[in-house]
């Protein structure tokens, strides 16, 4: 598929009526679509590129939190809520790096 293509044709265009009012969207871009599809931050919206970085940096938060509790021995009782945090604080830590890392490559 060529760019042009990609950028030039549509994915769920849509007509909205109000009354005796329509309003016609274009929907998205086959780009936008895959972008949001492969979780690719290369859709040609910025707006969009930056939920996608979002939603991959909670993603890897949520992954590298797992991994984090799977080896904690929490005895009964006690309040690990500072803990928690700090696990919290290390795994979007983690994230952010694995973030940076995707954007050298």
């Amino acid at each position: 598929m060529t760019k042009q293509i990609a950028e030039n044709y549509s994915v769920f265009p849509h007509t909205i009526k109000c009354g005796e009012n329509e309003l016609s969207t274009g929907g998205l871009s086959i780009r936008q679509y895959a972008a949001i599809n492969l979780r690719a931050t290369n859709s040609g919206d910025e707006w969009l590129d930056e939920m996608i970085k979002q939603s991959l940096l909670n993603e890897f938060a949520a992954k590298a939190m797992h991994q984090f509790l799977a080896g904690a021995r929490l005895p009964p009782g006690v309040d690990f809520s500072d803990q928690f945090l700090m696990i919290a604080d290390r795994s979007y830590e983690m994230a952010y790096y694995m973030m940076k890392s995707m954007d050298k490559k």
